[in-house]
């Protein structure tokens, strides 16, 4: 598993800045960055991707970043960004909310929305990039979470701490799958703690949320269930199926929509990490019936259909495990 790095200290001081500036739009998004003395700027990077979440260290003079909605427009990414911090403090502004981080607390930021960061003194910290829908897939709630802290005094919050301040040091094993299940622990961790960080909100606004989230994990919940209806979501969160529409409206789709495509993501989570042998068995799983349907949606999504996809991850785990040394016989 390869590690990249950058740092400044190779570069002379004049173009320092510069270079780092570059090096952050590459490795996250585009962003204005503005150092507090770009004079005596410096700063380090290290990252690896491990299972889909790209893990970064970096340590840096201070600085500040403000991703504008031009920016936003330029350059579509919508991944969240999880920061821990091991010294420094983090000032994070979005979506009208300000949330402050220090020393061995949590932050999330939504980089698909306009956000500014201010790190007012030289700082270590943490980083993970994490896809939207891995997620999104867990935590249904991420979405009105940004500028949320996960305090180091929480429940989970030194569990978070401990593991995502070994994650560049440990060694990693080599296996694709493995390296899935693992990625998809120390996310479950991070989403569970932010699960239970409180979001302030106007009240009407933080009942609706928490209905439209109540009713994401009772579906998230019952994936495979290919009997479930709108009707029971709704019955379960104590609402009509028209006010169940209307939540789900503020996000431009549908219970029905959201459903499919949670039970599209699942599948293919289960396909890339090896899990699964047989597509119909698959299907079944992920509560579809009409294995043909199925099939054609997964290729409308996601460009290539489920057999394929199990054939390419069956042929990698394949490698792998060949190129696993045999231990000598005793």
């Amino acid at each position: 598993m390869p590690t990249f790095t950058f740092d400044t200290d190779s570069i002379a001081g004049a173009d320092r800045f510069a270079y780092w500036n570059e090096a952050i739009d590459r490795s996250f998004c585009v962003a204005e960055s503005q150092p507090a003395d770009e004079g005596s700027f410096s700063a380090k990077m290290t990252s690896r991707d491990v299972g889909g979440i790209r893990f970064y260290q970096i340590q840096s003079s201070p600085l500040s970043v403000y991703r504008s909605s031009s920016a936003v427009k330029t350059d579509p990414c919508d991944d969240f960004l999880f920061g821990y911090f091991r010294s420094g403090r983090w000032q994070v502004e979005q979506n009208g909310r300000q949330g402050i981080a220090g020393p061995g607390d949590m932050s999330l930021v939504d980089m698909g929305r306009p956000y500014r960061h201010t790190l007012p003194t030289e700082y270590e910290a943490v980083f993970l990039r994490i896809p939207r829908r891995m997620v999104l897939s867990r935590f249904a709630d991420a979405d009105r979470m940004p500028a949320s802290i996960l305090a180091k005094d929480s429940a989970l919050g030194p569990l978070v701490g401990n593991l995502l301040c070994n994650s560049l040091t440990i060694e990693m094993p080599e296996e694709t799958g493995v390296q899935a299940r693992l990625a998809s622990g120390v996310l479950d961790l991070i989403c569970a703690g932010f699960g239970s960080a409180p979001t302030p909100e106007p009240v009407e606004d933080s009942r609706k949320a928490g209905l439209l989230a109540t009713a994401k994990n009772f579906v998230l919940s019952r994936l495979g269930d290919h009997t479930l209806t709108v009707e029971q979501v709704a019955s379960a969160c104590h609402i009509s199926t028209r006010t169940l529409n209307r939540l789900f409206a503020t996000e431009d789709t549908t219970a029905v929509q959201w459903l499919w495509k949670m039970r599209l993501e699942k599948s293919r989570q289960l396909l890339e990490s090896g899990q699964v042998e047989r597509v119909t068995a698959l299907a079944l799983e992920c509560g579809f019936t009409d294995f043909s349907h199925f099939s054609r949606c997964f290729k409308k999504t996601y460009g290539t259909t489920p057999s394929a996809m199990l054939r390419g991850a069956a042929a990698t785990l394949s490698r792998e495990a060949r190129a696993v040394p045999t231990p000598p016989p005793r």
